[in-house]
């Protein structure tokens, strides 16, 4: 499954979209590699996606072949000082931290330190019997089986004036039951990589923060990256923003445990240090060729089927193109980073703002510079499924969603009325629909997937439909916009 954005928690980001404005600030000279056409085209989409969805600072990097092309700021980093953007502001990254941790466990790896197959109970003794067939490997593909958080009613057992052990930590994650059974499904877990965090701690002796430093941060020059927690002064650190009741403001207080959330979205950095990891990855130079293919092969299950799901990477294809990528979200920040492997071209987007959709930014960077990257339809041959998604989405775009038994009965409880409201909403903005159809399909863990391309003049977005055995909808989901 993708790391999407299903459409019950997607319906309050799509509810705030609107306008704002920002100031540039100077770009970074760019390559001949973008023309003059290209470049005014890019900063045209960026500035109107910012004042679309309220963003106050952008800030993009993009690299060809392992070199940086384009290196640009966009609006303010910090609002009220009227501080600028440029590719050198840090930004929090959220779950795209994930690709470090399990880069770094596969440097252990590499080092022969430890192997992807072990049972993760060899190194945490307080983990549950029910852990038993969890290996390395399952935490990093996310088919362990474990729940995606530890949910409010485990974190108000959590002393926060407490300094709690790797052990003690890894038994609270134990109390909680598995989702599934080990290895039948891809299920996006944040505990899987609190537990390859603290496994790296464990086979290394060193803190995760200084073991990304000794390993990959400081070899490569990331002199920005580091823990959200860190004890270092961060002034060019962008200040996050929540957009509510119709302005800018602080997100609530979101108290961290040191140890606890650093492996699965705990890193701070620069899209100008980030886009030195995509060179790296490029090049070799941290991890070998060989490593890296293990980075990036499908998730196996125990029915013998795959998911697209690798290690710290999601791994996807347009129009038959293969790319990775990953997004990331965590209070006041998010990001996109997607590697088109192929055509060798990469797409950073870091912004200020939570729940922003900078992936609508990467997408049309991508398409601008290779059409290749464009949404293309393919042939359709169950025209029914198609005519039933274009249902949904013309009785949202006429302002209601019928919500009855072409649902699952879970579906059917999660479509509150508000849900459906902020959803419809969202339509409100975006324009005659003036291209409609089917990209892709697939099927996982007993769902049949559809991925839609909907256009209008101003706006592209993929939905993805899920059907259980019975073709019942399972979700209707923003894969990308």
């Amino acid at each position: 499954m993708k790391q999407q954005l299903v459409l019950v928690s997607a319906l309050s980001l799509l509810a705030a979209c609107g306008g704002s404005s920002h100031t540039d600030a100077p770009p970074v000279a760019s390559a001949p590699a973008i023309s003059a056409t290209q470049l005014s085209q890019i900063d045209e989409f960026v500035k109107a996606q910012m004042d679309k969805q309220h963003m106050p600072g952008v800030s993009i990097v993009v690299t060809k072949d392992g070199k940086p092309i384009l290196e640009r700021g966009y609006g303010l980093a910090n609002v009220a000082a009227k501080a600028s953007v440029t590719p050198d502001t840090v930004f929090h990254i959220g779950s795209i931290t994930k690709q470090f941790t399990a880069a770094a466990i596969m440097l252990l790896v590499q080092d022969g330190r430890i192997t992807l197959d072990q049972p993760v109970s060899m190194y945490f003794p307080s983990a549950p019997a029910s852990w038993k067939n969890i290996t390395i490997r399952r935490l990093l593909n996310h088919t362990s089986g474990l729940r995606r958080d530890f949910g409010i009613e485990m974190l108000q057992q959590i002393d926060l004036n407490k300094v709690y052990t790797i052990d003690e930590l890894v038994g609270f994650a134990g109390q909680l039951p598995l989702d599934a059974p080990t290895g039948a499904a891809e299920s996006y877990s944040n505990i899987g990589y609190h537990l390859l965090g603290f496994l790296i701690q464990k086979v290394s002796g060193q803190y995760y923060a200084d073991f990304l430093q000794s390993r990959i941060f400081k070899p490569l020059g990331m002199s920005s990256a580091d823990v959200i927690l860190t004890s270092r002064p961060t002034p060019a650190l962008a200040t996050g923003y929540v957009w509510a009741n119709g302005a800018l403001q602080a997100p609530s207080t979101d108290d961290r445990i040191p140890g606890l959330f650093e492996g699965e979205g705990g890193l701070q950095m620069s899209a100008h240090d980030l886009a030195k990891w995509d060179v790296a990855l490029t090049s070799g130079q941290i991890l070998s060729a060989a490593v890296q293919q293990q980075m990036w092969t499908p998730a196996q299950l125990t029915d013998g089927t795959s998911a697209n799901y690798g290690f710290g990477w999601v791994l996807d294809q347009i129009n038959n193109h293969p790319f990775t990528w990953h997004n990331g979200a965590l209070n006041g920040y998010t990001a996109q980073f997607a590697r088109h492997t192929h055509e060798g071209l990469s797409v950073i987007v870091l912004d200020n703002l939570d729940s922003a959709a900078p992936v609508r930014i990467s997408t049309r960077i991508s398409a601008i510079l290779n059409p290749d990257l464009d949404w293309a339809l393919t042939s359709d041959t169950e025209p029914a499924v198609t005519s039933l998604m274009r249902s949904l989405i013309d009785q949202v775009a006429a302002g209601a969603l019928v919500v009855d038994d072409r649902f699952t009965p879970a579906a059917k409880a999660a479509l509150t009325p508000a849900l459906v409201a902020g959803y419809v909403d969202y339509f409100k903005d975006f324009g005659a629909i003036e291209k409609f159809g089917l990209i892709d399909k697939s099927s996982a863990n007993g769902m049949r997937e559809y991925r839609y391309l909907l256009r209008s003049a101003s706006e592209t977005v993929t939905l993805g439909l899920r059907l259980d055995a019975n073709g019942k909808v399972a979700s209707v989901s923003i894969v990308s916009e």
